[in-house]
């Protein structure tokens, strides 16, 4: 019998406004912080509950991801930047969908 790939689920959901980052009031990190908590609220869990990462960008240096999710606290876990202009967002959701997918 073959076993059952395990099922990705979307169960929480955070935005932001969509807008050029870069200003010292407003860049990635702030952004992700804001993504990143209302979405682990929504679903009710915790930054430790999180295994691996992956970050959708544009405009931005080459490890935006790990930038932005060091600066909230997610350390000691793969971050995977996805830099693909306006494919970013969907880039990053497919990959991280496959990441959970493969059972790794």
């Amino acid at each position: 019998m073959t076993p059952t790939k395990p099922k990705a689920y979307i169960v929480g959901v955070g935005m932001t406004k969509f807008c050029k980052p870069g200003s010292v009031a407003w860049d990635y990190p702030d952004m992700v912080k804001e993504a990143v908590n209302t979405a682990l609220d929504d679903c009710k869990l915790k930054y430790s509950d999180v295994q691996q990462a992956t970050v959708g960008y544009l405009y931005g240096g080459t490890c935006c991801g790990q930038r932005s999710l060091y600066e909230v606290g997610l350390t000691g876990i793969p971050i995977f930047n996805v830099n693909n202009a306006c494919a970013s967002g969907s880039s990053g959701l497919y990959l991280g969908k496959q990441i959970i997918e493969s059972g790794e």
